[in-house]
Parts: C-alpha cells; structure tokens; sequence
C-alpha cells in the first residue's frame, strides 16, 4: 500500500511540474508575440516620425527659400529695376504744393 501512496505522489508532482511547465511555455510564447508586436508598432512610429521630421526640415527650407525671394524682390534695387523696365523715368522736375482751395466741387 504504501507503494500506492508514494507512486500517487509522485504522479500528482509530476503532473503538477507538467502543468506548470506548460503554463510557463504559454506565458512565455505569448510575452514573445506581445513584445515582437508591441516593438513593431513602435518602430513603425518611429519611421513615420523620421519622415514628418524630414518633411518638417524641406518644408522650412523651402519657407527660408521663399523667404529670400521676398527680400530679393522688395530690396529698393530690384524695384528700380524693374520700375525702368516698364517705362518709369526719374522725376526731375520739382514737386509743387497744391492747396486744397485750388480744387472746386463738382455738382
């Protein structure tokens, strides 16, 4: 009888180190897919946050560009230019001061 008893025991620790040894195969096959998607996700923001980085960085090179050609376009050089490209001349004559009871209303 007592060999019963002790092969019982036996069976029941082993069945329990089974158990035991499956259930930590499971955990760990679960934490192994949870952790490869969990660092995938992650990893796909982190490129799509290198791109709008990189789009960032065009984009204010583009607005110091347009930038530039403003400055270029309104220096008071390039406006003379452009003024005697389209048929402006330089005013010689002295500029008179009109009163405003020179001017008469019109009914």
């Amino acid at each position: 009888m007592k060999r019963l008893k002790m092969d019982k025991t036996k069976l029941s620790k082993n069945k329990i180190c089974g158990i035991f040894a499956k259930t930590g195969f499971v955990c760990f096959a679960v934490s192994l897919i949870l952790q490869v998607i969990i660092t995938n996700k992650y990893a796909i923001k982190g490129n799509e946050m290198n791109r709008l980085k990189e789009t960032k960085h065009e984009l204010e090179r583009q607005i110091s560009l347009v930038t530039l050609e403003i400055v270029d376009s309104s220096s008071l050089a390039s406006v003379e230019v452009k003024a005697k490209e389209l048929g402006f001349v330089e005013h010689t004559v002295p500029i008179e001061i009109v009163g405003s009871s020179q001017f008469a209303a019109i009914r």
